[in-house]
């Protein structure tokens, strides 16, 4: 009987198997189940993500169709701009090539000038009065001619000068349309 014993307290190879098997089997589903959790959490995360995503592609859109029509409304507003300052230069011309003599040249002095220059060089008849305003651009320097700009009373005085002033090519004296910075780049490109 002791021996029956002994066999019935001994573990068994196939016991062991059985144990190691179904310890296996748990193993396994503890595993696949966290797996599950793990898979549902992230596919929640993905899904939040994406949402996210697209919500923010929305704005994305949003803000460059409103950065678009900012671009457009600067554009406008600086077409306007330039169109308003160059009507303010209607009556304007520029003079190139008048002697420079003096820092202290005043505005009597300048219109003086133009008007003899206008009057003897392109012999258009021109009074201190057709000049509503004159004057040098930019700083005396003594090596350099400094343009003069020349704002007329009225639109016809300009006109005839503009018109007159073929008569200066090769002499050293240019008259030309005082344009705004802008219309001088639009020019320059149309010419070249």
């Amino acid at each position: 009987m002791s021996y029956q014993k002994n066999l019935e307290n001994t573990i068994t190879k196939d016991y062991l198997n059985s144990i190691v098997a179904k310890l296996k089997d748990e193993l396994q589903a503890d595993i696949h189940r966290e797996n599950e959790e793990i898979v549902h959490s992230l596919k929640g995360r993905i899904n939040s993500l994406e949402s996210e995503n697209e919500d923010l592609r929305e704005k994305v859109t949003i803000l460059e169709q409103r950065v678009t029509d900012s671009e457009e409304f600067i554009s406008d507003l600086g077409q306007q701009h330039n169109d308003l300052e160059q009507h303010g230069r209607k009556n304007s011309i520029r003079i190139n090539g008048l002697p420079d003599h003096s820092e202290r040249e005043s505005v009597e002095d300048c219109v003086s000038m133009i008007v003899d220059f206008v009057n003897n060089r392109l012999k258009v008849p021109l009074r201190s009065d057709d000049i509503d305003i004159a004057h040098r651009l930019g700083r005396f320097d003594n090596t350099k001619k400094r343009s003069v700009i020349v704002k007329f009373t009225n639109r016809r005085k300009k006109h005839e000068i503009i018109k007159a002033r073929r008569t200066l090519k090769g002499s050293g004296f240019t008259v030309f349309e005082d344009v705004t910075k802008a219309n001088q780049q639009r020019l320059k490109e149309a010419y070249h």
